[in-house]
């Protein structure tokens, strides 16, 4: 009698020639955006096109690896590692073609290893100084008129990369370790729900993922690792940990506050709950400004009084004029106007 195969523990040599060719073509895709990025990094933004072409062509070869997987006919899961720390390894030191968000990172992180707040001035208001001489990252700062809006916790990773290497590669290469801490975690959860672990191939190889992580160096992949950890640590009953993990991916990024109705509904002990946005909030106290709060002028506003002055125009800024899932927002608002 033949004992059964199962998909989980799928033998090297029947993987199929579609897996093997799909991950071949995702490597070559990485590839072929990286060198056009390297080819003329001065205005990488004229290969837009042809950098959108590769993307898609990248996501088919994606789904093909997913079908793969689903039809049991998948590499192992180290194949599924190597593939991805490649993928990474090949867009780390390409230059950032639709997004300059790792020069403000950077730049932030550099006002805050220098002693001051990041919420305080805006970048613009450095020129002349010497902290923005010679600085040629400085330069390509986005919205150079609007101060820091990235909250506390986002900001210490900042100063740590600003204070080791002040460089686009160290900035991203930080968000691919917070990336690749999703993708080990991703698997931990699938081997414990008793599913195939490679699974978690859905982040690992996704062309959304890597190029705007080790290709852009987004800082949302922090939030997304403290709220699978938060979800790990909330199914071990760990309910004081899960929070705390929660609070840090608010740190991170503001949006993960939304989850705190969900969380009231899947902590036992409610209580844990508020140690969330403690934890968040503590995390902006080395930025009040005390001495406004402790001699406030006459106009002064409730948040000034509060030493929440600068933090709360960063606030403000984020909450009216950024936008969020563009290609959704943007033909709602076409529409409108």
């Amino acid at each position: 009698m033949t004992p059964a195969t199962s998909p989980h523990c799928e033998p090297a040599h029947t993987r199929p020639r579609a897996w093997r060719g799909a991950a071949a073509a995702c490597l070559a895709c990485a590839a072929a955006i990286a060198w056009l990025q390297w080819r003329d990094p001065a205005d990488v933004r004229i290969h837009g096109t042809a950098t959108l072409a590769l993307l898609g062509a990248w996501a088919i070869a994606w789904a093909v690896a997913l079908l793969c997987l689903s039809r049991g006919g998948a590499g192992s899961m180290r194949a599924v590692w190597i593939v991805a720390i490649a993928l990474r390894v090949l867009l780390l030191p390409a230059t950032p073609p639709f997004s300059g968000d790792v020069w403000r990172y950077l730049w932030e992180g550099k006002v805050l290893a220098a002693g001051f707040s990041p919420y305080a001035l805006a970048p613009e208001a450095y020129a002349g100084s010497w902290l923005a001489a010679g600085d040629g990252l400085w330069r390509l700062i986005n919205h150079p008129e609007i101060p820091a809006i990235y909250p506390p916790g986002a900001q210490a990773v900042f100063q740590l990369v600003a204070r080791l290497w002040y460089a686009p590669v160290a900035m991203k290469a930080a968000m691919v370790v917070f990336d690749l801490g999703v993708l080990f975690l991703l698997g931990e959860l699938l081997r414990r729900r008793g599913r195939d672990p490679r699974w978690a191939l859905v982040w690992a190889w996704s062309p959304l993922v890597v190029f705007e992580v080790a290709g852009s160096g987004h800082l949302d992949v922090m939030a997304a690792l403290f709220i699978l950890v938060w979800l790990e640590r909330l199914e071990g009953r760990r309910e004081v940990t899960a929070s705390v993990a929660l609070g840090f991916a608010i740190a991170a990024k503001l949006v993960p506050a939304l989850l705190l109705p969900v969380a009231l509904r899947w902590h036992r002990r409610r209580w844990t709950v508020l140690l969330a946005p403690l934890v968040a909030g503590a995390m902006y106290v080395p930025f009040l400004d005390l001495r406004t709060a402790l001699r406030p002028g006459p106009g002064a506003t409730v948040a000034e009084r509060l030493g929440l002055g600068p933090v709360s125009q960063a606030l403000h800024e984020y909450g009216t004029r950024w936008r969020h899932n563009e290609s959704v927002f943007w033909p709602l608002y076409e529409a409108a106007i």
